[in-house]
């Protein structure tokens, strides 16, 4: 009995430190970061990114550009992209554009769009746009072109601005149209609002020109497009293409002033200051 006892209490007890042995080796497992940064130390490009991407939102930047350079050197297009961005993020100097500008070929070679966009914006920032000939704005238009084909909207933006306004290339009005309406299609607002501007016309829009304007300007100005509230703004105020309201012209005149159209912050001042002669100007049409 008193044996039998005795082999119960040496079970039980084994079985207790069991449990504790295996409690404790949980415990002395690595954190998720913790096999993370292993991943990353040993040249895992995947592990290598998401820390990169993890210490960039928490703007982190220094140990942001560690991870993805580290990256970068293995030949990742988007960690080289990333790179380039942050670069021209943390340091505006020439130097830095020019080593962005490295990174971005590195990925734009590889097909990687959003690089291609990049680099085109790099050329297209170094060029002289009334020099049609002049190698930046040449190499501009043909990254834009790669991304363009691959159906990035900020590409197919900056192609239909060329051909608007001649920039390394013949004026083409109907190139422009096409191009912008690829990007406004993906609610690129830079798009949206330049479609809004040529259906509008330089002398204000007449029938349907004005519906199409509206709503372009309207869905750019969603999107918190300064310029094109300004306009859609005027619109209201002035009864263009829309049933004339005051109010909802001076709310969306402040809505303009407040990201970034200069053009609109004194007309919100005097709009809103001096209402009644305003209202009665725009009443006469």
């Amino acid at each position: 009995m008193l044996m039998e006892y005795a082999m119960r209490i040496a079970i039980a007890a084994g079985l207790c430190c069991t449990v504790l042995f295996f409690t404790s080796a949980l415990n002395a497992q690595p954190s998720p970061v913790k096999q993370q940064e292993a991943a990353a130390l040993s040249g895992n490009i995947t592990a290598q990114i998401k820390l990169a991407d993890d210490y960039l939102a928490k703007k982190e930047t220094v140990q942001a550009e560690y991870w993805f350079r580290k990256a970068a050197e293995q030949n990742n297009p988007y960690a080289q992209n990333s790179l380039g961005k942050l670069l021209l993020l943390t340091d505006q100097s020439p130097d830095s554009l020019m080593q962005a500008k490295i990174w971005f070929e590195k990925a734009a070679t590889q097909q990687y769009a959003p690089a291609q966009t990049n680099l085109g914006n790099v050329y297209l920032h170094l060029a002289d746009l009334n020099d049609k000939k002049n190698n930046n704005i040449v190499h501009a238009r043909y990254w834009f072109e790669k991304a363009a084909r691959q159906n990035v909207a900020v590409a197919q933006y900056q192609l239909g601005m060329m051909y608007l306004h001649a920039w390394g290339v013949k004026q083409d009005i109907s190139k422009a149209r096409t191009w912008f309406e690829k990007a406004a299609a993906q609610d690129q607002p830079d798009a949206l609002y330049q479609l809004g501007v040529m259906y509008y016309g330089g002398k204000g829009c007449e029938g349907n020109n004005c519906a199409i304007a509206r709503h372009f300007y309207e869905k750019a100005a969603l999107q918190s497009h300064g310029a094109a509230q300004f306009y859609l703004a005027m619109m209201y105020l002035q009864g263009h293409g829309v049933a004339q309201d005051y109010d909802k012209g001076v709310s969306l005149m402040q809505s303009s002033c407040d990201n970034g159209e200069p053009e609109a912050c004194p007309w919100a001042k005097n709009l809103t200051e001096d209402s009644d002669k305003f209202r009665q100007i725009f009443s006469v049409k």
